[in-house]
């Protein structure tokens, strides 16, 4: 499971303090010994996640936010995005994090390991896009206009009576 990982981190929620880094690549160059997790993770977040993902990465990984999955009975977190390298070329990658109570200290932890889905995601990607598009024009054909048209009339729903509430 760990051995395809480019990296590896293990995270004291209850401390906000990373505990072990393991980096096949330098995705983690900033001095986890001295920060807080929560420093570190928005440096990450504003340096090497997508622009786009930033906001869902941010709601998914902060410390109070895998505290409060922990204690819904959330084990287990699964996300995928886009990560920038050193150049800032955007490339996939998954993250799944294990959550749990450390039975000496009643600590919660976290324990994620990264991986490397760039092919195997774009792959998925021009699947879906062929199949939601005609090859001739590229426009959405039919099932798919009517699924954006749909969802689009059921956020609208949502969004309007949400703003009913709110005046």
């Amino acid at each position: 499971m760990l051995a395809d990982a480019i990296t590896t981190y293990e995270i004291n929620l209850t401390s906000d303090r990373y505990i072990k880094i393991n980096s096949s690549e330098n995705l983690f160059c900033y001095d986890y010994v001295k920060n807080s997790y929560s420093d570190i993770l928005k440096k990450l977040c504003r340096k090497a996640v997508y622009p786009e993902d930033r906001k869902l990465f941010m709601s998914i990984y902060s410390s109070q936010n895998l505290i409060k999955a922990y204690e819904n009975g959330r084990l287990y977190l699964y996300n995928e995005y886009r990560h920038l390298d050193k150049n800032g070329q955007a490339f996939w990658i998954s993250c799944t994090t294990n959550l749990l109570s450390d039975p000496e200290t009643g600590d919660i932890k976290a324990f994620s390991y990264i991986k490397d889905i760039d092919s195997q995601k774009r792959k998925e990607l021009a699947i879906k896009h062929n199949s939601e598009r005609d090859p001739l024009t590229d426009l959405y054909n039919r099932k798919a206009a009517q699924n954006l048209i749909t969802d689009n009339l059921n956020n609208s729903v949502e969004t309007s009576s949400t703003n009913a509430y709110i005046h």
